[in-house]
């Protein structure tokens, strides 16, 4: 009588961490769809604001290419000889853009450039900026 218990429970125990496993594939899954971000800064500094969700909602289409080194620098000093931490900051660009892509009803697409950035840049007549010209200013 214990070994069946025990092959019940071991199938009670397969059968809920398949069940959970499906449940994560599933939230995962419809999860691309919806998109949802809570501010909870006193300004709202990471919202957009209702004009620019309009206007990129009206846009018939839009393709933006983004040229972003992976090698910018951790920090940069600023006029004040301040050390201004850099990390992160691309990451809030591409998730700022893919809440401007999020409102435009999919008329917006982003083309992230990965390969020889600078060059394609230079390609595209860009102008390439780094080291000193990088360098935040006016506080």
């Amino acid at each position: 009588m214990t070994t069946r218990t025990k092959l019940q429970g071991s199938g009670l125990a397969a059968i809920i961490v398949g069940a959970t496993i499906a449940i994560v594939v599933f939230i995962n899954s419809i999860s691309g769809t919806f998109f949802g971000r809570l501010d909870l800064t006193e300004s709202n500094l990471n919202t957009l604001s209702e004009a620019s969700k309009t206007a990129v909602a009206e846009l018939d289409e839009l393709e933006v290419s983004l040229y972003m080194s992976p090698d910018l620098p951790e920090s940069i000093r600023d006029e004040m000889g301040r050390e201004r931490v850099m990390r992160d900051v691309s990451q809030k660009f591409i998730d700022r853009l893919n809440e401007y892509r999020s409102y435009s009803d999919g008329n917006m697409t982003i083309h992230r450039v990965t390969e020889d950035v600078v060059e394609q840049a230079r390609n595209a007549k860009l102008r390439v900026f780094s080291g000193d010209e990088a360098t935040a200013t006016g506080g």
